[in-house]
């Protein structure tokens, strides 16, 4: 695992998606590649889930 910077704000062309996956609910965000910078970054899969063992079903853990 790898620390990558992201944006502060999620760029409009992201692919943002909720859904379902039999395990519980879920928000994915796709990140794609930056462009013109000094070096181009691969693009970013950033999944959100609750952690429902952690104290509460509003927690979201970035896996």
């Amino acid at each position: 695992m790898r620390e990558i910077q992201l944006p502060n704000r999620i760029p409009e062309e992201a692919n943002i998606e909720a859904y379902f996956d039999g395990t519980g609910p879920v928000l994915e965000i796709l990140v794609p590649k930056l462009r013109g910078g000094v070096e181009e970054e691969h693009e970013v899969r950033v999944c959100l889930r609750p952690q429902h063992h952690l104290g509460g079903a509003g927690e979201l853990k970035l896996t």
